[in-house]
């Protein structure tokens, strides 16, 4: 890893009463699993956990990662934080997208390697903490499937310098 670099992977989705965005972050000091949960009326709530930097692993073959209790993979993703538990499941599509323009790159000696691979969450559980329990709880509703037709993207993403899509 470059100095100075970062390398993340995200997921993100949602329905008309909830959102959900995760984000398991290596930076060159730490590594970092934050959940913003988004709720209709309500202020966006903000989960952290930092862990050791090499905490974070790549898992072979399919550009899965895994940090602490959190696996994401191109078919999965699981783990808790804060009292908060996930589980969803992706089905992405076959290639990944490039977020940086190419002529971007002919302004600048460097730039990150920034892409996403789209898809759909087909199945996702979020269960809260009870109310009062640990942070960022909430009432005991929040545990709900998605509907399998709800209009859900997942993504993950990685910005390194690497030319590996997919992760």
């Amino acid at each position: 890893m470059a100095a100075g670099a970062c390398e993340f992977w995200y997921l993100s989705w949602g329905d008309p009463r909830s959102g959900y965005l995760l984000d398991l972050i290596q930076r060159p000091d730490q590594a970092v699993a934050r959940l913003a949960i988004f709720r209709r009326g309500e202020p966006p709530r903000l989960l952290r956990e930092v862990l050791a930097r090499d905490a974070l692993r790549l898992a072979a073959g399919d550009g899965g990662v895994a940090l602490g209790p959190w696996r994401l993979d191109s078919g999965h993703c699981s783990g808790g934080i804060c009292g908060w538990a996930v589980t969803c499941d992706l089905q992405l599509q076959p290639s990944a997208i490039t977020l940086v323009p190419a002529w971007i790159g002919r302004l600048f000696p460097a730039l990150p390697a920034m892409r996403s691979t789209p898809g759909t969450v087909t199945r996702a559980t979020v269960t809260a903490p009870a109310a009062g329990t640990a942070p960022g709880a909430a009432a005991p509703d929040e545990q709900r499937d998605l509907p399998s037709r709800a209009a859900t993207r997942a993504a993950r993403s990685r910005a390194a310098g690497s030319p590996a899509a997919g992760r």
